[in-house]
């Protein structure tokens, strides 16, 4: 299973890039930095067409960012801001709803501020 060890990286890199819904399930994701498209898909397993995606075993989840740059989109909808952590340790100490992401990462959602 590949992991990634730089979710902080892959965070800030989601936010650049531009998601727009086909379906509940289906999104089109334009990166921030090279303006290419991917296809991400809401199924079990989560999966996207970039390289980081093709690349999978079969049956895995993908976490790339275009995967985070969704679930940050989907959780904006609802008022909440997604982190990503690459261990469980990191993700308990925020005090809040994790989620499984893919990749050896752990999303957790804050509420964001009403102000």
């Amino acid at each position: 299973m590949q992991t990634n060890r730089f979710p902080k990286e892959m965070q800030q890199k989601s936010r650049s890039h531009q998601v727009e819904p086909l379906s509940n399930e289906m999104f089109i994701v334009t990166s921030g930095s090279s303006g290419s498209q991917y296809t991400v898909v809401l199924m079990d397993p989560i999966i996207c067409s970039c390289d980081w995606g093709k690349y999978r075993e079969p049956g895995l989840p993908c976490g790339c960012s275009h995967v985070v740059a969704v679930q940050n989109f989907l959780a904006e909808c609802e008022k909440y801001r997604v982190s990503v952590w690459a261990t469980e340790e990191d993700a308990k100490r925020q005090h809040r709803k994790t989620a499984i992401l893919g990749d050896g990462l752990i999303l957790t959602a804050r509420k964001l501020s009403t102000s």
